[in-house]
């Protein structure tokens, strides 16, 4: 039982020092808002850059793991497909935070 507390404060303590990096919007020089590095993590899971060469769901998961697929791939894909601003190759918290978004990320209790 106090393995359970601890690992919920734990995962409580990381969420909330590391969400709002992942929540973060970035502004880029002509003061448009562009898209997140949460949401463009969803567009990359779900399919959306696609037709910019990244893989989606479980294949995106393993070509990460792999290291055929970076976060600063799904960047440039974001870029082609005009949802970020080339500043944002620049931007390490933002590449970190896709990272992040994209790290899979046990859900399930074994017991211990």
């Amino acid at each position: 039982m106090n393995r359970r507390i601890l690992g919920s404060i734990s995962v409580l303590a990381i969420w909330f020092s590391v969400a709002p990096i992942v929540h973060a919007q970035s502004v880029n020089r002509a003061g448009t808002t562009q898209t997140t590095a949460f949401e463009l993590s969803g567009l990359a899971r779900n399919g959306y850059l696609a037709n910019q060469g990244i893989p989606s769901a479980g294949l995106l998961s393993f070509d990460l793991r792999s290291g055929r697929v970076a976060a600063e791939d799904i960047v440039k894909a974001g870029i082609r497909a005009n949802l970020v601003s080339p500043d944002t190759l620049n931007d390490q918290g933002y590449i970190r935070a896709i990272e992040y978004n994209l790290t899979d990320t046990p859900t399930g209790d074994n017991g211990n």
